[in-house]
Protein backbone atom coordinates (compact mmCIF):
# COMPACT_ATOMS: atom_id res chain seq x y z
CA UNK A 1 0.00 0.00 0.00
CA UNK A 2 1.75 2.89 -1.16
CA UNK A 3 0.75 6.68 0.40
CA UNK A 4 0.36 9.19 -1.57
CA UNK A 5 0.99 12.62 -0.40
CA UNK A 6 -1.25 15.35 -0.62
CA UNK A 7 -0.51 18.88 -0.88
CA UNK A 8 -0.94 21.13 1.91
CA UNK A 9 -3.33 23.74 2.59
CA UNK A 10 -0.88 26.68 3.29
CA UNK A 11 -3.96 28.91 3.67
CA UNK A 12 -4.67 28.24 7.05
CA UNK A 13 -0.34 29.17 7.89
CA UNK A 14 -0.52 31.99 5.61
CA UNK A 15 -4.02 33.28 7.87
CA UNK A 16 -2.58 32.50 11.56
CA UNK A 17 1.44 34.36 10.28
CA UNK A 18 -0.67 37.78 9.40
CA UNK A 19 -2.59 37.71 12.67
CA UNK A 20 0.65 36.87 14.57
CA UNK A 21 2.23 39.47 12.40
CA UNK A 22 -0.31 42.09 13.46
CA UNK A 23 0.10 40.75 17.00
CA UNK A 24 3.74 41.61 17.10
CA UNK A 25 2.96 45.41 15.73
CA UNK A 26 0.62 46.21 18.18
CA UNK A 27 2.89 44.97 21.08
CA UNK A 28 5.97 46.92 19.81
CA UNK A 29 3.81 50.07 19.81
CA UNK A 30 2.75 49.26 22.94
CA UNK A 31 6.02 48.57 24.64
CA UNK A 32 7.15 51.91 23.00
CA UNK A 33 4.37 53.41 24.02
CA UNK A 34 5.46 52.78 28.13
CA UNK A 35 8.66 53.01 27.46
CA UNK A 36 7.83 57.02 26.41
CA UNK A 37 5.46 57.62 29.28
CA UNK A 38 7.99 56.07 31.75
CA UNK A 39 11.22 58.25 30.44
CA UNK A 40 8.73 61.45 31.16
CA UNK A 41 7.55 60.22 34.08
CA UNK A 42 11.58 59.90 35.09
CA UNK A 43 12.59 62.78 34.03
CA UNK A 44 9.35 64.73 36.36
CA UNK A 45 10.65 62.75 39.27
CA UNK A 46 14.39 63.95 38.46
CA UNK A 47 13.13 67.34 38.65
CA UNK A 48 11.04 67.61 41.70
CA UNK A 49 14.20 65.74 43.91
CA UNK A 50 16.18 68.34 42.57
CA UNK A 51 14.13 71.06 44.61
CA UNK A 52 14.22 69.05 47.39
CA UNK A 53 18.02 69.87 47.29
CA UNK A 54 19.49 67.37 49.44
CA UNK A 55 16.99 66.48 52.01
CA UNK A 56 16.88 62.49 51.35
CA UNK A 57 15.02 62.10 54.70
CA UNK A 58 11.80 63.24 54.31
CA UNK A 59 8.67 61.58 55.08
CA UNK A 60 6.73 59.08 53.77
CA UNK A 61 3.01 60.41 52.62
CA UNK A 62 0.32 58.61 54.02
CA UNK A 63 -1.19 56.91 51.14
CA UNK A 64 2.15 55.26 49.60
CA UNK A 65 2.74 53.93 53.37
CA UNK A 66 -0.91 52.78 53.55
CA UNK A 67 -0.25 51.19 50.07
CA UNK A 68 3.50 50.27 49.83
CA UNK A 69 3.58 47.64 47.62
CA UNK A 70 0.80 48.54 45.20
CA UNK A 71 2.68 52.08 45.13
CA UNK A 72 6.17 50.56 44.55
CA UNK A 73 7.21 50.82 40.65
CA UNK A 74 9.61 47.53 40.92
CA UNK A 75 6.19 45.72 42.05
CA UNK A 76 4.03 47.58 39.37
CA UNK A 77 6.89 46.58 36.48
CA UNK A 78 7.17 43.15 37.64
CA UNK A 79 2.99 42.96 37.81
CA UNK A 80 2.93 44.17 34.12
CA UNK A 81 6.18 42.17 32.63
CA UNK A 82 4.16 38.99 33.80
CA UNK A 83 0.50 39.66 32.68
CA UNK A 84 2.21 40.83 29.24
CA UNK A 85 4.00 37.57 29.37
CA UNK A 86 1.06 35.55 29.69
CA UNK A 87 -1.19 37.22 27.37
CA UNK A 88 1.46 36.74 25.11
CA UNK A 89 1.55 32.43 25.62
CA UNK A 90 -2.12 32.69 25.88
CA UNK A 91 -2.56 34.08 22.74
CA UNK A 92 0.33 32.27 20.97
CA UNK A 93 -1.32 28.62 22.41
CA UNK A 94 -4.74 29.82 20.82
CA UNK A 95 -3.64 31.01 17.51
CA UNK A 96 -0.94 28.07 17.10
CA UNK A 97 -2.42 25.08 18.70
Amino acid sequence: MKRVLQPVNTEHFIKKGVLFMGFINILGVLIIAILAVSAIYTLVLGRQQKVVEGNLDTQIEKHVQKHAYIKNPIFLAYGIFFALLLFIVFFVAITFY
